[in-house]
């Protein structure tokens, strides 16, 4: 981590002391001495001086010379009893998927608001819905400050930060143009191919993400590089070979049959977590054992399943971790631009067969 963000992450640890100090004081009461504040803390002067400005400039404090810091009676822009919400584009049924990234990086926002003792709402609109659907919203439930989550177009994004609501937007289906935003990261495929490479793998299987009605930018982004690096290696993709998961149960299994019917079937499989379960069943149901028979690598957090997968992670942990330090500078009135993505990891499951001493 840089100097910069050595410096975000102090004052952020301030902001969070100084919350649980200020929170429980009745107007008039003090709070402790700066040097007792930095003993409790273990923080510097300086960084505990920036984050009570920010509390007197949003007027829960009050500097009186030579006496030290008072809780003032104001309670209508009380910052951090303020609502957050989180506005969720998703499809009928999406986010209550078990399996959901979305669903997930969603609980995971709302918990780390409710344990900074923030009142919490969750909304959801429905991609195909008109973006005045989110004016409506907007105008019934007056948001102050919302995490945007995976919304379908940009101008929902403007629409809600030309409403005056401090927005942190999170896994946007566009290219992010305006920061504060959390985005997936952009080295997901050539994670999970090039680990496929290594282990000697030459016909592999995608199923993507891609929505037919509401194409997402990382998914098509994902799909496009996994067809480049196929391509500059040489490497045949046959068209059965790439499919949506975006279908019925009946015709994925249909689709997966087709796929491994073939002459020379694929060696290896790159899956969304959603569908992981279901593609588990449908090569035992083929009496395929996974990491000798066939390998698979995934996508997203661990898996409750055996033998265990080799995935690329993407923490929805990290994610909501991420979007909530933008959202604590926004709520500071601290200037907030960031677009980043959480790191992602390999975890090196039992998944993928090593095919290299056959293909030398």
């Amino acid at each position: 981590m840089n100097a910069n963000g050595i410096r975000t992450q102090k004052q952020l640890q301030a902001d969070r002391f100084l919350r649980n100090k200020v929170m429980p004081l009745h107007e008039g009461e003090a709070l402790p001495s700066i040097r007792k504040l930095m003993e409790q803390s273990g923080l510097k002067r300086v960084v505990l001086e920036n984050s009570l400005q920010d509390f007197c400039r949003n007027r829960l404090l009050r500097a009186e010379p030579r006496r030290g810091y008072f809780r003032t009676g104001h309670r209508e822009l009380e910052l951090y009893r303020d609502t957050v919400d989180i506005i969720a584009g998703s499809e009928i049924n999406y986010m209550e998927s078990r399996n959901s990234f979305q669903n997930d990086l969603t609980q995971q926002l709302f918990k780390i608001g409710t344990e900074y003792h923030i009142n919490m709402r969750i909304h959801r609109v429905k991609n195909h819905e008109p973006v005045t659907a989110y004016d409506t919203l907007i105008k019934k439930q007056q948001f102050r400050a919302a995490f945007l989550l995976a919304p379908a177009s940009i101008e929902i994004e403007k629409l809600i930060r030309d409403a005056g609501v401090r927005c942190v937007v999170v896994c946007p289906r566009y290219p992010a143009v305006d920061g504060p935003a959390v985005t997936d990261g952009d080295d997901m495929m050539e994670l999970q191919l090039n680990h496929l490479f290594r282990n000697g793998h030459r016909r592999i299987a995608y199923l993507h993400g891609v929505e037919r009605e509401i194409p997402q930018f990382t998914p098509l982004l994902r799909r496009e590089c996994f067809y480049r690096m196929m391509c500059e290696r040489g490497y045949r993709v046959p068209p059965e070979f790439v499919i949506s998961v975006w279908t019925s149960e009946e015709e994925l299994r249909h689709n997966l049959e087709r796929m491994f019917n073939r002459g020379e079937p694929p060696t290896a499989l790159i899956s969304d977590c959603m569908h992981l379960a279901q593609v588990y069943s449908f090569f035992k149901s083929r009496r395929l054992v996974l990491g000798r028979d066939v390998s698979l690598i995934a996508e997203g957090e661990e898996f409750d399943l055996r033998p265990r997968p080799t995935a690329v992670l993407n923490s929805h942990s990290a994610m909501a971790k991420l979007a909530w330090e933008m959202m604590e500078n926004l709520l500071a009135g601290r200037n907030e631009v960031r677009i980043a993505s959480a790191p992602l990891s390999l975890l090196d499951g039992d998944t993928v067969a090593n095919l290299s001493r056959w293909n030398s």
